[in-house]
């Protein structure tokens, strides 16, 4: 079995009706050897991701409310792994907030959902969760 992704589609530069959902096609490497890439030698793929940081255009996203709130609590996490740091991160960690801050005027947005996504940004937060799951798991083991 070949691996596969997700390629999802977006319409460029205007929202989607709000009768339509954004669609998700599944290709396979074994269906199509052009959508094969050989990332030994990875210089095309930076050549064009400096071209898409240059673009000033912009690709308009329209999720619901609970669509927004469980993609920055998955970044969250993701931001989280230790081998997740340098620029890109601190990129990554200011663009979902901002994302984030798209919930703020939102009605149904209560401060207990606002909380649990500002702790997922909170250090000591993690260190008290850490710890809960240690004494949880040295309880298991008595």
């Amino acid at each position: 079995m070949g691996t596969s992704f997700i390629l999802c589609t977006a319409q460029f530069g205007r929202r989607l009706p709000q009768n339509r959902k954004a669609t998700s096609t599944r290709y396979s490497n074994e269906n199509s050897a052009k959508n094969s890439m050989n990332f030994q030698d990875p210089t095309q793929l930076f050549e064009d991701l400096k071209k898409l940081k240059d673009d000033n255009s912009e690709i308009v996203l329209t999720l619901n409310p609970s669509s927004v709130w469980i993609l920055v609590f998955q970044i969250q996490i993701a931001l989280k792994h230790p081998f997740n740091t340098g620029k890109l991160a601190s990129e990554t960690r200011e663009i979902v907030k901002d994302i984030q801050s798209s919930l703020d005027e939102h009605p149904l947005y209560t401060e207990c959902l606002k909380q649990a996504l500002d702790w997922g940004w909170d250090a000591d937060f993690d260190d008290s969760v850490k710890e809960y799951l240690n004494r949880i798991q040295q309880g298991n083991n008595n």
